[in-house]
């Protein structure tokens, strides 16, 4: 009998598991991106964080399995994007990572400002105001925390993602490699320093993330993902995790912000690793309910793209308003429709694209 249509199955071909294949990175990716669109929706509900921190010492060491995923998710994405980067010339990395990123700039910055006045008003706060706020971070790329500016969401990854790629490109052309290493925290600890002034288009990030890039790259060029997984190496990483968050480290990607200075971002280039070859791990897993997984990782951009018009252009203030002292129906039901809106968006934009090329296709003259 056909085992096409099993909703979940394990297969047991080791080469799943520690292999450089087309579509590797999927399930990875889109179990991150889920996990993200949950953790925006419970930053909305600060209760969360408070009621963490009053649980006994057994269920706060339970809830210490997230500072893997604090400290890592980011970290794991960037370095599966700088897999596959390489050294090319200067206008075809222009190419390939901003040309990409400029039409749906544009597109999501229409489509938050024409739902920001809707926003504003449902919220009770100034449409003018809002207006101004988003429309200044746009305009300018900037994502950080300063009074009177907006910043872009979850569209900060791909356009640090686009700066970072720029950076490694020139870097890879730096011929030892231990004067790469201190550009990059070189690099880093600059952008540590000036998280708080306004620099456009997510250059902070992109300094700070270009390493991660980087660690992407090396593990390609010394095949280390085709080893078998060291599962010692992830446990100390997630104990390393635990004692970091103990004394209060903290790291926002997004902000470029590192409560503890560098030290935080090494624990984060550790964690990055680790939770990237335990999520290898789940490659092993097939049918209908990985594969939607792994669509949704293959639309990463996109996703990035819609979620941003999600997060920033609905009134998710008076949303969350309605339900006051009692927040976790709110939670869930947010978290549902951040989902749906965000899945079906790209749900039809990749049959547009599909219909697109479909009729072009057609139109060419037969050979």
């Amino acid at each position: 009998m056909s085992r096409a249509n099993d909703l979940l199955r394990i297969d047991r071909d080791p080469a799943l598991r520690r292999s450089s294949y087309v579509g590797m990175f999927d399930l990875p990716k889109g179990l991150l991106m889920l996990a993200i669109i949950a953790f925006h929706s419970v930053n909305d509900y600060s209760m969360f964080t408070s009621w963490a921190y009053r649980q006994p010492l057994p269920l706060r060491t339970l809830l210490s399995l997230l500072s893997l995923l604090h400290y890592g998710l980011t970290p794991a994405l960037f370095m599966t994007c700088g897999f596959g980067e390489r050294r090319e010339k200067l206008v075809n990395n222009v190419r390939r990572h901003i040309s990409p990123l400029i039409i749906p700039y544009i597109c999501v910055t229409i489509a938050v400002m024409i739902l920001v006045p809707l926003r504003q008003l449902l919220s009770g706060e100034s449409v003018m105001q809002g207006l101004k706020e988003q429309g200044l971070a746009f305009l300018l790329g900037l994502h950080l925390r300063l009074d009177g500016v907006g910043n872009i969401g979850p569209l900060w990854f791909p356009t640090a993602y686009a700066a970072a790629g720029l950076m490694l490109n020139l870097l890879l052309r730096v011929k030892k490699e231990w004067l790469r290493w201190l550009l990059l925290v070189a690099g880093a600890a600059l952008a540590i320093v000036t998280s708080r002034l306004p620099i456009p288009f997510c250059i902070q990030q992109a300094l700070v993330c270009t390493g991660l890039l980087y660690a992407g790259y090396l593990l390609r060029q010394h095949k280390v993902l085709t080893r078998p997984l060291p599962v010692w190496l992830c446990g100390l990483i997630w104990l390393v995790c635990i004692i970091a968050m103990t004394f209060r480290g903290y790291v926002e990607f997004s902000l470029a912000y590192f409560r503890r200075g560098l030290p935080d971002l090494v624990v984060a280039y550790a964690a990055g690793y680790a939770l990237l070859r335990l999520l290898m791990q789940l490659n092993a897993l097939q049918g209908r309910l990985p594969d939607a997984i792994r669509w949704i990782g293959r639309h990463m951009f996109w996703l990035c793209c819609i979620h941003t018009v999600v997060r920033l252009g609905l009134p998710w203030d008076a949303f969350i308003a309605l339900f006051g002292a009692n927040p976790i129906p709110g939670y869930l039901i947010e978290l549902v429709l951040q989902l749906a809106l965000a899945l079906s968006g790209c749900w039809l934009l990749d049959h547009l694209v599909f219909i697109h090329h479909y009729k072009a296709n057609e139109r060419k003259p037969a050979q």
